[in-house]
């Protein structure tokens, strides 16, 4: 048997849909500006909750958006998906409708399925009774909704599936493809992440939780590893990317706008909502391995940073673990100031910000960090000040609930 030839993997297409707008530069220039698109929740009909700030999608412009796609308005997270994979292939030059079908990668990673058609069918239910339910809330609300329709709207026929790993689910998305098409299995992969909490019964039992900020305060309710942060600020959107072979891209001609060098993922095995530095450690060294480099050589931390008292405590004390001597050197941050925790949306959202990054050469601001926690003390978090990157490779944490780890490796082009 002829044993196939491990491939470069380089990402060439790019968009997303935050509650910054629509489209990366909307993402880009929040960056440059040091500016959080996080603001006071809004729902209707309201919901009685503790928390008070949520990174929501400004409805307006996202529904004109939609109707200039052909885009019939259905859910938060399958629409925002569909806006951001046709950025994605416009970008890569990937976007041919009405075109024969492609052997293309189609794979999603989404905490939840789609939440605002859930709520809807279970509305119906409890006020009008079972022969009210449509019969199309099974294919709308089934977890691989997103995957199939997006297959089916650009033609894609290979693999289409889900990954439902809560916070790291999109990272566990980019990992899969980077391996599939390294290894030779497939060419080229559309990878999105989405999700949204922002219907009245999610957003009650997220609420309920007690992970989420209670502050009232718009600019700084988002503190991620700060001693006085309170829990996380929830985004929603989508983002996505068209990951290929360096050997697809060169024959397209398409400009690869990073390398993916390496993927590691663990399980705690601990707990369902606490985690363990053990699980990040084991994730953040497999990565290392797989991209053949050693936290010397790397330029920029991508942590995954939510500001809750938990994540932040052991996230700091993996990635002293792991780094060792060189925690007072690399520059370290979390980006969720910015656009919320976008929860199974967070991985690739968090690699688009990466990308853009390493393409202006400089480290994004800490936004809010004022007085590092105590388990922080000793790590190099990016200043106010944008500074350069000095080492071309950066990692990218995603730690989520249910003790998954995925962790990226990637490298400037």
């Amino acid at each position: 048997m002829q044993q196939r030839e491990e491939q470069e993997v380089v990402v060439t297409g790019a968009g997303c849909v935050s509650c910054l707008g629509i489209g990366e530069h909307t993402l880009l220039s929040a960056l440059r500006e040091q500016r959080s698109g996080l603001h006071r929740i809004e729902m209707s009909p309201p919901v009685a909750t503790k928390t008070k700030m949520g990174g929501q999608i400004d409805r307006a412009p996202f529904t004109t958006a939609l109707r200039a796609a052909r885009i019939r308005y259905d859910d938060i997270t399958m629409d925002a998906s569909a806006l951001a994979a046709e950025e994605a292939l416009q970008q890569a030059g990937m976007l041919q409708h009405h075109e024969a079908p492609r052997d293309i990668a189609m794979l999603v990673g989404a905490g939840g399925s789609n939440v605002e058609r859930y709520f809807a069918a279970n509305e119906t239910f409890f006020t009008k009774g079972a022969r009210w339910v449509r019969p199309t809330t099974v294919p709308r609300c089934m977890n691989n909704a997103v995957s199939a329709q997006l297959a089916m709207r650009f033609g894609f026929t290979g693999p289409n599936f889900v990954v439902a790993a809560a916070c790291a689910s999109s990272t566990v998305v980019l990992g899969y493809a980077f391996r599939m098409i390294r290894a030779g299995y497939w060419k080229q992969a559309l990878c999105v992440g989405t999700d949204t909490i922002f219907s009245p019964f999610t957003l009650a039992a997220w609420d309920n939780l007690g992970v989420m900020s209670r502050s009232e305060d718009v600019l700084h309710a988002c503190r991620p590893f700060d001693r006085d942060r309170d829990g996380c600020v929830i985004g929603e959107g989508a983002a996505a990317l068209f990951l290929e072979s360096i050997e697809s891209a060169a024959s397209r001609r398409a400009t690869p706008r990073v390398q993916i060098c390496g993927f590691g993922e663990s399980s705690d095995a601990t707990h369902i909502t606490t985690p363990h530095a053990r699980g990040q450690t084991k994730a953040m060294r497999a990565a290392l391995q797989d991209a053949n480099i050693d936290a010397h050589q790397l330029g920029w931390m991508h942590a995954h940073g939510t500001g809750t008292i938990a994540n932040d405590k052991v996230e700091a004390l993996s990635i002293k673990d792991v780094l060792g001597p060189a925690a007072a050197q690399v520059p370290i941050s979390s980006l969720k100031p910015y656009y919320g925790h976008m929860i199974g949306g967070s991985g690739t959202m968090d690699l688009l910000a990466t990308i853009l990054s390493l393409e202006e050469g400089l480290i994004p601001a800490s936004l809010n960090l004022k007085k590092p926690d105590e388990e922080a003390m000793g790590l190099y978090f990016a200043p106010a000040t944008r500074i350069a990157m000095q080492q071309p490779y950066v990692m990218k944490n995603s730690f989520g609930f249910g003790g998954s780890n995925a962790v990226l490796v990637v490298k400037k082009v």
